[in-house]
């Protein structure tokens, strides 16, 4: 008699860290932002109510990547609890 067996996922062999979707996805969001920043280091006025500084772009850059990571995380944090709590 022969045994059939399903897959288990402990059956399966994991994927490298650098094969995997989320990994791939950062690493070209890094590479982009990296290649941005290099390109974009000319000085920027910058003008926030009354105060002005000149300060390289590519600072700016990084300020509104970094303002919009956090952002989606503390979004995607709060939909988490929602799901939760439904």
């Amino acid at each position: 008699m022969s045994e059939t067996r399903t897959n288990t996922p402990a059956d399966k062999p994991e994927k490298p860290f650098y094969l995997r979707p989320r990994f791939i996805m950062i690493a070209f969001v890094a590479i982009v932002s990296l290649i941005l920043v290099l390109q974009n280091m000319e000085s920027a006025q910058i003008s926030i109510f009354f105060w002005e500084a000149s300060i390289p772009a590519a600072l700016v850059y990084i300020f509104c990547a970094i303002l919009g990571f956090g952002a989606a995380k503390i979004t995607a944090s709060r939909d988490q609890k929602k799901k939760a709590l439904s």
